[in-house]
């Protein structure tokens, strides 16, 4: 588990034809799987829960010479979806799809409903200033934890409890930890890992959305649709989000995601003991 779609509701899974071609088993088995995990989470129903914006950006994604495919309720398990399978049926409208997502807000524009975990928190210890630095395996199930304690500086060793589970929430990390343990044999893990992508932004300004926005509840509106474009010989697949709300808020919010992913780490540790760093470098990224 990682990255932001477990926590904002936006969690989407790999198409099970595509697990299948690629990792093995058949669509059948990732089915369940699927199924087994989602039940896990107290999705609300993403049909029912829409906002006036939502209602708005599908009647317009339905439109036009090539309009996105609309999102069918056989394609969630468990009120999560999975990817279609469609791309190479481009440029028809199966080429274009469209996923919508439970709403997070309430009308007053406060986060309520941020994703629900599968932890049992009340059998949860928190063990602060810890850094994993391996894992320790006896055969595929994972035993024990080794950590660094970031205050004495000494190695301490944590027993998984009899039939206890090892989460990995730690995003590119986890495939870093699963690379160094011994007993694993899967030469896919840790391919194609980055720390973050890059992600080249573009706004859209639609001109009659003020029709459709009516409160604090459309302040981002968790759908997206995905499209396959041809460049030059070459298929690829686009990823398009929706974001209600004032532009100058919409350029905040593009400003501080450059100023994520763009800034190299040691530049951003400069920018936490430097605040005017932060304020210099965010501006810049607004001006731009």
């Amino acid at each position: 588990m990682g990255g932001g779609g477990s926590i904002n509701l936006t969690m989407i899974h790999e198409s099970s034809k595509w697990l299948s071609e690629n990792i093995g088993y058949d669509v059948q088995y990732w089915d369940g799987l699927k199924k087994e995990l989602n039940l896990k989470f107290n999705r609300p129903d993403p049909f029912t829960t829409q906002t006036k914006f939502a209602e708005f950006i599908q009647q317009k994604a339905g439109e036009g010479s090539v309009p996105f495919e609309l999102p069918k309720k056989n394609q969630y398990i468990g009120q999560i979806p999975s990817v279609q399978d469609d791309f190479d049926t481009f440029p028809t409208k199966e080429a274009t799809q469209f996923y919508t997502f439970p709403t997070q807000f309430n009308a007053y524009g406060q986060r309520t409903n941020s994703g629900v975990s599968i932890v049992d928190w009340d059998k949860v210890y928190l063990r602060c200033n810890r850094e994993v630095k391996d894992l320790v395996m006896d055969g595929a199930a994972c035993t024990k934890v080794k950590v660094k304690n970031g205050t004495t500086n000494k190695e301490e060793v944590y027993a998984v409890k009899k039939g206890g589970k090892v989460v990995l929430a730690c995003g590119s990390q986890s495939p870093r930890l699963l690379m160094r343990t011994s007993g694993l044999k899967n030469e896919k893990i840790g391919k194609c890992v980055n720390d973050h992508i890059c992600l080249p932004l573009g706004i859209y300004v639609v001109p009659d959305v003020k029709k459709a926005v009516i409160g604090g509840a459309d302040a981002y509106e968790a759908v997206f649709g995905s499209m396959a474009v041809d460049t030059g010989g070459v298929k690829e697949v686009v990823f398009l989000d929706f974001f209600s709300g004032e532009l100058e808020r919409l350029l905040y919010l593009v400003s501080s995601l450059y100023l994520c992913f763009v800034p190299f780490n040691s530049l951003k540790r400069l920018m936490g003991r430097f605040p005017f760093l932060f304020t210099l470098l965010s501006n810049s990224f607004r001006i731009l």
